[in-house]
């Protein structure tokens, strides 16, 4: 707390107003243990005036201020925080034999981390795994363009025998 150079009372009146949400009045009367039978004309005039004087005001303004903050720091999550989450949803999941929600956690942390696919290729039929296995990332992606051309995959440039169809989409 700065130093606003308040009393205990005024202090209280802040923190009742800022804090507990209190109306000025009601902040007031208990700041300064009033009579319950003070009258409204004396009680709602003193409350406003203090309320008013510039180091309280500024004091319950920064009171709030880090209430404020407060709740956005224990209501907030970081990118680790759903991932933590994430990862106690998905062992507990695995654990009940929940396969289907482990999966959606998994895929969430996936996401999250940036490690999907942006692409992927739709393939029916069989595939000579061993020559497409030796080709570059860069001659992988040209066959897909040239399967989208052709409606099919084009043959290997060895004897292997290729029955293929696909398409290459694309995943935003």
């Amino acid at each position: 707390m700065a130093n606003y150079n308040m009393t205990p009372k005024q202090i209280r009146f802040a923190e009742l107003v800022a804090l507990e949400g209190y109306k000025l009045v009601h902040a007031w009367r208990e700041a300064y243990d009033t009579a319950p039978d003070t009258p409204m004309s004396t009680a709602r005039p003193a409350a406003s005036k203090l309320a008013g004087q510039p180091r309280v005001a500024a004091y319950i303004s920064q009171l709030r201020d880090e209430a404020r903050e407060e709740i956005v720091r224990l209501n907030s999550w970081g990118k680790y925080d759903v991932i933590a989450r994430a990862t106690r949803h998905m062992e507990a999941a695995a654990t009940n034999k929940q396969f289907s929600a482990a999966n959606g956690a998994l895929a969430q942390i996936i996401e999250i981390e940036g490690l999907a696919a942006a692409r992927k290729v739709e393939i029916n039929g069989n595939l000579d795994i061993n020559h497409y296995a030796s080709l570059s990332m860069e001659q992988l992606l040209a066959l897909a363009d040239r399967a989208d051309a052709l409606d099919a995959l084009p043959p290997a440039d060895d004897d292997s025998v290729v029955n293929v169809q696909g398409r290459l989409v694309v995943e935003d």
